[in-house]
């Protein structure tokens, strides 16, 4: 039986072992001086003593033991198996060797050792070992922690970390996958979700755990390549490691692998995580970028790593590419949706020419529009072969410029395209021989368009055009509205698209100025110019595409003025207008850089995030059925109500280009209008319009339609259509513009356009954060210069994530909850012109808030809902309290005319100091007055004057049913408005309306719940 001495000996690491064993030999041999000369065992081998003597192998003894009746006495501490484990720890000691390779490099010896650090900052190698009994299981850490164990369960606990019931699950794992013949590279890891029932969850939800940090295996993690649907959506990850001691014999790097990571629901509702793809179909590895920047050239390349660094090779002018690549799985090139190519400069970058070639005819079917250049590198120049003993491939050639700085072979490729690729070697559809001919011998080649006439047998062209590419006829949905889908480049080359209507052909050829302005070459003279017409009209190319006339929404894809577009459908889509220069829809700069510079600014300032949000509501208003609507600041000037309008109008464009002035005319309002459809316009200054024109833009404008006109054969023209939502600034509200001329606002003018004070009375205007600047005038500097360097992307990005079906149904549905949500805040009594109000601010948080939760908006969450929440009750502090707005006007003209005619309009009678009978000269008569007992007076009014006096300019009969509910109207006593009295110069009573003075005072006013009710706590 081995002591405690011999145990912690037996224990230790080999050299320990070997010096204590010399020692004991040492000991030996003085005992043997002293002891009689023993005789050999003359059957005993010297031979044998000799091998011994040089190798003594510490293990063997390691585990031996005199008795073996009674081993467990050798480890006292050792804890038992339970049955279930002992019969798994069994399956495990057949197959040690799998497991430790499983777990890391495995060593050719008795006793495995694991290496698990990775190499140091001197290059060296730090090697702490843990050795493994493959008989027994047992195992133990050579290291100052002195870690041990007695079975390889507790093995997997040690190395991973994890509970035992976790590690005996791994175990369990890896020897089902051990029997089904996987190879250890593929096992899965360890923290992944090991449910068999587990159900793919896409995109991922926002409650789901981060992957795994840590990678086993003997693999370390590099990289994770998020995968996005073309909406934004994460849908999971590419995962690249490198499997440590494999070396590539070119970038003498350590090889590495991808594996997907997919999230699962188990049974149990948890997330989690396993190496499984996505559903047969996918999307492109940076496809979310492409909206957002629908005119830069596109890169593909082969994978995940490819599209990180494709796009780094392009030369300065084109220093914005987007480089996109095939996710790494199973056909990838033939199950990949190559739409949101369609139609855009494409550079293919792939390893095999042959696949190229096959892509390029897949984008051509999409879209005959889409120009593709195939790049080919020759890596031939940077590679030597190697000597047929040392295997297949090839190695860099020791002087290549770049090995002693660690390049791999994709920086060669790099450089190879800075200085070799031809940006022009892109090209569209083959147009048939490079020729078409048309009716009338016009022909169009690739170098422009032609008249072909023949003069004493030779050919005699005359050049109509530059090469203008006629690539489909248009017409909307309803089989109208016919036009032709040109293409050309400008004289720097520079790509144009513009679906000219056919109705702007016909006995005009203005057309051909707005192709000259674009940058085509048009020829100057008339007949040619005809020629032209002729040939645009009767040519058939072939291809058919829907015409829109307005911005936004058509089916999934989102339309702007300029002809991109956000989302795909089954159809070319065009934009059709007589004017292609009048384009407001701009970008610059990218999303992170304007939520950094721009939107960021908006935290803490209530009408800056109010104004963010309407600008975003746009293109929901048709997707929720929702009316369109605005807000107006109201305060004196240099509050910042610009500011913020800038602010506003970033989210789609440059602010300059898209803020309109109030002075326009409601005609050119109107045309605006159809250019901003399903987004926002913006009106600066309401001084500049004239009172009553304002009333009737902000009627048209929420009302979404224009006015009916008549053609020159009066017949009615289509009438213009829109649905956006529209932000105002003035020094007054519409009440007061419109009171300027004595006409008196609507109700329904007040709810379409919600009038909201600029000054949050903070002491910097209109903002109550001004976050660190010196003063509210150099934060608005701040803001306004921000605005027109990054702009236009936050829009793109928000349809984008709408354009998709399957997430548009999502965030719509979380949108509609989110706005049930905030007008629940709104205090019961309150009346349906407060809920219809409080809608259109719910309307503009629930956007913000879904923004947010996308990363478009960088604020917190609930933030913008807070916010809000803060203008809104502005605002119902603003118009007078919770009650009718109407109501509230009708008490207010009714005091305003008693205030303003209560001594000069009303005969006195029965007053002391006065003789009623006396002839008195009332001109204008409204009624009699007179002194009631308790000191208050008492009007009485004749229905005549009633109504066309106090009631002018709505119904009398809603004009006193406010009144009635605000009981300023003295009834008889069967509740009628009108009572029977007797007046002076009257020889029997007459029907009045009796009003008492007491309704002058302001403390009468209807005010339903008190405002303080929709505070938030």
């Amino acid at each position: 039986m081995l002591n405690d001495d011999q145990t912690s000996m037996a224990m230790s690491s080999p050299n320990d072992s070997t010096a204590d064993l010399a020692m004991d030999d040492q000991i030996k041999a003085d005992e043997d001086l002293m002891q009689p000369e023993q005789t050999g065992d003359p059957l005993r081998d010297e031979s044998e003593d000799e091998q011994d003597d040089e190798y003594d192998d510490p293990y063997d003894e390691r585990w031996e033991w005199e008795d073996e009746e009674e081993p467990l006495e050798l480890f006292p501490n050792k804890p038992k198996l339970t049955a279930e484990e002992d019969l798994i720890h069994q399956r495990a000691l057949n197959n040690v060797r799998p497991l430790v390779r499983y777990l890391g490099e495995v060593k050719p010896a008795l006793f495995s050792v694991v290496d698990f650090v990775p190499h140091d900052q001197n290059g060296l190698i730090n090697r702490p070992v843990i050795m493994v009994d493959e008989g027994m299981g047992r195992w133990e850490e050579e290291s100052d922690q002195g870690a041990y164990g007695w079975d390889l369960i507790s093995l997997i606990e040690h190395v991973r970390g994890v509970s035992r019931d976790i590690a005996l699950n791994v175990l369990v794992t890896f020897l089902d996958a051990l029997e089904r013949d996987v190879g250890w590279e593929c096992m899965p890891e360890f923290d992944l979700c090991q449910d068999q029932n587990a159900k793919q969850i896409v995109p991922v939800p926002r409650n789901a755990p981060p992957p795994p940090d840590h990678w086993g295996r003997g693999m370390s993690k590099c990289y994770d390549y998020p995968l996005y649907s073309p909406s934004g959506r994460l849908l999971g990850y590419t995962r690249e490691v490198e499997i440590d001691g494999q070396l590539d014999k070119i970038s003498w790097t350590f090889r590495k692998r991808v594996f997907p990571l997919t999230c699962w629901q188990c049974d149990d509702g948890s997330l989690g995580w396993k190496n499984q793809h996505l559903a047969p179909r996918y999307h492109l590895y940076g496809v979310e970028k492409l909206a957002l920047n629908t005119k830069t050239p596109v890169v593909l390349t082969d994978d995940e790593a490819s599209a990180e660094f494709g796009a780094l090779g392009i030369p300065a002018e084109h220093d914005e590419a987007i480089g996109v690549g095939f996710i790494s799985a199973p056909d990838s090139f033939a199950k990949t949706d190559l739409r949101p190519l369609g139609g855009r400069i494409v550079y293919i970058r792939l390893t095999s020419v042959g696949d190229a070639n096959t892509i390029r005819e897949r984008l051509w079917r999409i879209n005959p529009r889409t120009r593709v250049g195939i790049i080919t590198i020759s890596l031939e120049k940077y590679f030597c072969p190697i000597k047929p003993k040392s295997g297949p491939g090839g190695a860099l050639l020791p002087d290549t410029p770049g090995m002693a700085f660690g390049w791999r072979v994709q920086d060669y490729v790099m450089a190879d395209i800075e200085n070799d690729w031809d940006l022009n070697a892109t090209v569209e559809k083959p147009i048939e021989k490079a020729m078409q001919v048309c009716s009338g011998n016009i022909v169009s080649d690739a170098n422009g368009i032609f008249h072909v006439k023949f003069h004493e047998g030779e050919e005699v062209r005359t050049q109509l055009a530059s090469r203008i590419d006629f690539v489909a006829r248009a017409r909307s949905g309803s089989s109208s509205d016919w036009g032709a889908c040109l293409e050309f480049r400008d004289h720097d080359g520079v790509p144009h698209s513009w679906c000219v209507p056919y109705s702007t052909l016909i006995g005009s050829t203005d057309y051909c100025k707005t192709l000259s302005g674009m940058g085509a070459y048009v020829s100057p003279y008339g007949s040619n110019m005809q020629k032209l017409t002729d040939f645009l009209l009767n040519y058939e190319p072939g291809h058919r595409a829907r015409a829109v006339s307005k911005p936004g929404w058509e089916k999934n894809q989102f339309i702007f003025p300029d002809g991109s577009h956000v989302g795909y459908s089954d159809e070319m889509i065009s934009y059709q207008t007589a004017d292609p220069s009048n384009n407001a829809f701009g970008s610059r700069g990218t999303l992170d850089e304007w939520k950094k510079n721009v939107a960021a600014l908006g935290e803490g300032n209530s009408r800056m995030v109010l104004a963010i949000a309407t600008a975003l509501t746009g293109p929901v208003l048709p997707l929720l059925g929702e009316e369109s609507g605005g807000f107006h600041f109201s305060g004196g000037s240099s509050t910042g109500k610009t500011t913020v309008l800038n602010s506003a109008c970033s989210v789609w464009g440059k602010p300059e280009s898209f803020i309109v002035r109030w002075r326009a005319t409601a005609n050119g309002i109107e045309a605006t209008a159809v250019q901003r459809n399903h987004t926002l316009i913006a009106l600066d200054e309401m001084s500049q319009v004239s009172p009553e024109e304002a009333g009737q833009i902000v009627y048209m404008l929420a009302n979404g339609q224009g006015k009916a006109r008549a053609r020159q054969d009066a017949t009615v023209r289509a009438i213009s259509a829109w649905q956006l939502m529209f932000l105002s600034t003035g020094e007054v509200g519409l009440e007061q513009h419109m009171a300027t001329a004595g006409v008196r606002v609507m109700a329904g003018q007040q709810t379409r356009l919600i009038d909201i004070p600029a000054d949050v009375g903070r002491g910097y205007g209109i903002f109550e954060n001004i976050q660190g600047s010196a003063n509210s005038a150099e934060f608005s500097v701040q803001v306004k210069s921000q605005s027109v360097q990054y702009y236009g992307v936050a829009g793109r990005a928000w349809v984008n994530a709408l354009a998709d079906p399957k997430d548009r149904a999502e965030l719509i549905a979380q949108i509609k909850d989110r706005i049930e949500a905030f007008v629940k805040r709104v205090p019961q009594g309150a009346d349906g012109q407060v809920y219809r109000g409080a809608r259109r601010f719910a309307l503009a948080a629930a956007v913000a808030e879904a923004c947010v939760e996308l990363g478009i908006l960088p604020w917190p969450s609930g933030h913008a809902t807070n916010e809000t929440m803060c203008c809104f009750e502005e605002w119902v502090v603003n118009r007078g309290g919770l009650g009718n707005l109407e109501g509230e006007q009708a008490l207010s003209r009714l005091r305003r005319i008693l205030a303003e005619r209560g001594e000069s309009g009303f005969t006195p009678m029965e007053i002391e100091g006065i003789d009623s009978t006396t002839e008195r000269v009332t001109f204008n008569r409204l009624g009699f007055r007179s002194l009631g007992e308790d000191g208050y007076i008492d009007y009485y009014i004749f229905p005549a004057m009633f109504k066309e006096v106090f009631a002018a300019g709505q119904d009398p009969s809603q004009f006193i049913k406010f009144l009635k509910q605000a009981n300023a109207l003295m009834l008889d006593r069967n509740g009628k408005p009108q009572v029977m009295k007797r007046l002076p110069g009257f020889n029997s009573p007459v029907r009045v309306y009796h009003v008492r003075s007491t309704v002058l005072a302001e403390s009468d006013r209807v005010d339903t719940p008190p405002v303080a009710r929709i505070k938030i706590g």
